[in-house]
């Protein structure tokens, strides 16, 4: 894969000023060049994704270009995907996985469920940890 040009000006800033993986991920969510990439294929974002992390980042950009993939590919929705990128990591990204679950969980479905012989309604809802009841009140 060729590596493009992205205008990566934007993601800078938000990443250079970030206290924090959610600050920086719903500032993503609006970048322009993040809601670009996020038109394009789950598989070819989470090639990038992989190649983003091989890399060691020695600038501003590489350090923010994992980041924006990321966040593109969560904009897509496609859970499956966002499961398979939640599981890699690497020690150079340091909210990469922070960031990845953040996604999932809110790209994870939630249902309610009635189950048999309970009065209240209970919630099912899956995260990157797994699901997890709780009834309503």
């Amino acid at each position: 894969m060729t590596s493009e040009k992205l205008d990566l000006t934007e993601a800078r800033i938000h990443y250079a000023v970030a206290n924090g993986p959610i600050f920086l991920m719903e500032k993503l969510k609006t970048d322009p060049t993040t809601v670009g990439l996020s038109k394009r294929t789950s598989r070819e974002l989470i090639k990038r994704i992989q190649n983003d992390l091989t890399v060691k980042p020695r600038s501003l950009n590489q350090l923010t270009r994992p980041y924006v993939h990321l966040v593109a590919l969560g904009l897509t929705r496609d859970i499956q995907s966002m499961r398979k990128v939640a599981k890699l990591g690497s020690e150079n990204y340091k909210w990469f996985s922070t960031i990845a679950n953040m996604l999932l969980d809110e790209t994870s479905p939630a249902t309610i469920v009635k189950l048999a012989n309970v009065k209240q309604p209970t919630v099912r809802i899956e995260t990157s940890a797994g699901p997890t009841s709780a009834k309503l009140p």
